[in-house]
């Protein structure tokens, strides 16, 4: 099984987001929405909320799951069995 994740502040989810979340969950077994916490920035949405947007946005999307995390991203994806980093660019 190969899991990916993408991170993001995702504050707020936007179009173009979904449609990354899109295009990974048909390349990828598992796609994890990691939603970093950053206690450094000033969020317009809690974590909380952007979970609960997320969900919302990701809920069609079959294979993908939504999560938050703080500190180094690769410990979250070795703590998930991730394998790859999704980015939009």
């Amino acid at each position: 099984m190969i899991k990916a994740v993408c991170s993001g502040s995702f504050d707020p989810v936007t179009n173009g987001h979904v449609d990354i979340f899109e295009r990974a969950s048909r390349m990828f077994d598992e796609l994890i929405v990691g939603v970093f916490h950053n206690i450094r920035k000033t969020p317009f949405f809690t974590v909380e909320e952007r979970l609960e947007l997320l969900a919302e946005a990701t809920r069609h999307i079959p294979n993908a799951r939504v999560d938050s995390f703080s500190g180094l991203i690769t410990d979250y994806m070795k703590a998930q069995g991730a394998s790859l980093i999704v980015r939009g660019v």
